[in-house]
């Protein structure tokens, strides 16, 4: 650990105060350390004393955290962590509505690092357990705030898990697409349980953000058509990683990401998502509308009610779409929805395999275009359960295309000689040959 050369407590700082934070602005480390009032809420005149390569050590139990301002480097980033040894809990399980509905949020903040540095167990997010829970969120990364790495994180209960989006303002151009695009954000590592919404919300959904003549603003959908209403395109990420993260029991999707430039999500697991089983947010994992250039890998998804992997992605500039090597398991739904939102796609499917869904292992709906769905080497097991008797794999539906190659299908299990137990790996001798998921160690 770096040699501490200042140490100082912040005993109260809230929006309010109007006492001063003492920031040193020649020290590396700061502690910050809770106080009667649990709250921080530190604006950009006092963060822009906390300088790039900065360390910021929590200590204790806070009811929020807020940052506004914090400015890191790509070389020497901010970090913001638990003091080594010492557990960090922030949250207010009674949030019931009004301020403070995040547990930590970050605004205008650039190059930083989130979380504990070792492990998941020591950062804790403890949200909202009251029936307001689901307008709270654990981490919100809001607005303008990019270049992140959250990581080593445990968020339990409230509302959304995290979130990374910046919304659009009618008087400011700068919160609409392209005159700002958010860049490079990693998620690893972190343990989301029991959130009542989503349990990532990455991205803006809407692909045109509208206001009506009073000035309201709504979701205006992929093709807006109202002259006297007002059209933006929110503001895109680019460069998105999701890995190595552990999602349990959302009532709402797992994992959802849109309006993003290079999108990479792999070696996650999601179970038990879509609790509420509520149609359209009950997914395992969404690549969602304005999606470019994105890869779905090595992902174990199982036990939901909605589909386990949802498409939306764009096909813009020749973009590449990769859904690579995934298990999935269990769904009341279909294995894949794969969907043309606002232009033709093409998606290649390759070596994951699908097991014990109720309706279809694929399907393929274009809507407005042809989108193109090239399976290779994938392996369908006991698919269809809703009617065994019509063993239907794939759908293909509204103009939606599919190109199939070397694909397996089984009736069971047992025909499919794969093993439960380890992964749904192949048994010596099974039919299945080299099609489907392998499991890797992450």
């Amino acid at each position: 650990m770096k040699k501490l050369v200042v140490i100082f407590t912040i005993m109260f700082i809230v929006s309010s105060c109007s006492k001063d934070a003492i920031i040193h602005s020649d020290t590396a480390i700061h502690i910050i350390t809770s106080d009667s009032s649990s709250q921080i809420d530190m604006k950009s005149d006092q963060t822009r004393e906390i300088l790039p390569g900065s360390t910021i050590y929590l200590v204790g139990d806070f009811l929020n955290v807020r940052f506004t301002g914090l400015k890191g480097s790509a070389e020497h980033p901010i970090r913001i962590t638990n003091y080594p040894g010492k557990k960090l809990v922030i949250g207010n399980p009674d949030w019931a509505g009004g301020a403070y509905s995040s547990a930590i949020q970050l605004s205008e903040c650039q190059h930083i690092i989130l979380g504990g540095e070792d492990n998941a167990t020591d950062f804790l997010i403890d949200g909202s357990t009251t029936e307001a829970r689901s307008s709270y969120f654990g981490v919100n990364l809001r607005p303008f705030t990019d270049n992140v790495e959250v990581k080593n994180i445990t968020v339990r209960n409230g509302g959304t898990g995290i979130v990374a989006k910046t919304d659009p303002e009618k008087d400011d151009p700068k919160t609409w697409y392209p005159a700002t695009v958010l860049e490079n954000l990693s998620i690893h590592n972190v343990n989301i349980t029991n959130v009542s919404t989503e349990a990532m919300y990455i991205g803006h959904t809407a692909v045109w953000w509208g206001w009506d003549e009073t000035g309201k603003g709504y979701n205006a959908g992929a093709k807006p058509d109202n002259p006297s209403h007002t059209y933006v395109m929110p503001v895109k990420w680019k460069n998105v990683k999701i890995y190595q993260n552990h999602i349990s029991g959302p009532e709402y999707d797992g994992i959802q990401a849109s309006a993003i430039e290079g999108l990479e999500i792999y070696g996650n697991e999601v179970a038990g998502f879509g609790t509420r089983a509520i149609w359209g947010q009950n997914a395992g994992i969404i690549v969602g509308g304005r999606t470019t250039d994105t890869n779905v890998h090595d992902n174990y998804v199982h036990d939901g009610t909605g589909e386990i992997l949802q498409f939306h992605g764009s096909g813009k500039n020749n973009s590449t779409h990769i859904i690579h090597n995934n298990l999935f398991v269990n769904s009341q739904s279909n294995g894949m929805g794969i969907y043309g939102l606002i232009d033709a796609a093409t998606i290649h499917i390759t070596n994951n395999t699908i097991v014990g869904c109720q309706l279809f292992a694929i399907q393929v709906n274009g809507k407005y275009y042809e989108t193109l769905a090239k399976l290779n080497n994938n392996a369908f097991v006991e698919c269809y359960q809703k009617d065994p008797s019509s063993l239907k794999y794939i759908r293909i539906m509204n103009n939606g295309k599919v190109e199939e190659s070397d694909d397996k299908e089984f009736d069971s299990i047992k025909s499919a000689q794969i093993d439960p137990h380890n992964h749904y790996q192949p048994l010596p001798g099974s039919p299945i040959e080299n099609a489907g998921y392998r499991h890797t160690s992450q």
